[in-house]
């Protein structure tokens, strides 16, 4: 602790007059109790900062759920995007492998006649070609 009384003396032993002395203490200690913190204050500075510092880990928590809400909104969205865009390529897909197939289905139906009337054609020549040999 201070001893204000000590602290005179010894600056009126160094060649301090008393009231100059007792003013250099008085000012000394109006800095330190200016300066100094009391045990009172200091736990009421303690509790203030245990307030603050959940009332920002509420809110930060509570930031942070908001994100997560909006992020898993989001993440559904883009799901649900896909999801459509790829019903449209399936759909898309159906369709042209229906196109290929009836084209092939045609083009089969042509290669068939085309072959029949090739048959017909080689079964009558051969049936003249017979007849004329007999």
């Amino acid at each position: 602790m201070f001893n204000a009384l000590q602290y005179t003396k010894s600056l009126e032993e160094k060649g301090f007059e008393r009231d100059q002395a007792e003013i250099l203490v008085g000012m000394f200690m109006q800095m330190i109790e200016f300066n100094m913190l009391s045990k009172s204050d200091f736990e009421n500075y303690k509790a203030e900062s245990k307030l603050e510092f959940e009332s920002f880990r509420v809110e930060t928590k509570s930031e942070f759920k908001k994100v997560r809400h909006e992020m898993s909104s989001e993440f559904e969205k883009v799901r649900h995007e896909m999801s459509s865009e790829f019903d449209k390529v399936r759909l898309e897909m159906r369709h042209g492998f229906a196109l290929v197939d009836d084209k092939i289905n045609k083009l089969s139906l042509h290669l068939t006649i085309k072959l029949g009337v090739l048959l017909a054609i080689s079964v009558g020549l051969l049936s003249t070609i017979l007849a004329i040999k007999l």
